[in-house]
C-alpha cells in the first residue's frame, strides 16, 4: 500500500492504481515464479523490496513467455 500517486517499477514511475490493480490480480503461479526468480539471483540485490516489486509486476508476462519457450523447446526435441 502506498499513498504516493506513482510507484517506481523497473526504474519507471507507474500510476499507483495501475500497479496495485495488476498486483491484486496475480494468481499463484506468477507469484511462485517471481519468488523462484528472486531466489535464483546470484548477484547482490541492493534494494530487495524494489526488485521483488518489479519481479511481481512483470511476472505474468514473463511466466507466460517462459512456459511458451519450454513448450517450444520440448516439441523441438
Amino acid at each position: 500500500n502506498s499513498n504516493k500517486p506513482t510507484i517506481r517499477i523497473n526504474g519507471e514511475d507507474k500510476p499507483a492504481l495501475v500497479v496495485t490493480s495488476k498486483l491484486m490480480r496475480l494468481s499463484k503461479e506468477p507469484i511462485i515464479y517471481a519468488i523462484e526468480k528472486f531466489r535464483e539471483q546470484t548477484d547482490r540485490i541492493k534494494n530487495p523490496k524494489a526488485y521483488m516489486l518489479t519481479l511481481l509486476y512483470n511476472a505474468p508476462e514473463q511466466y507466460a513467455l517462459d512456459i511458451t519457450n519450454q513448450v517450444q523447446h520440448d516439441m523441438h526435441n
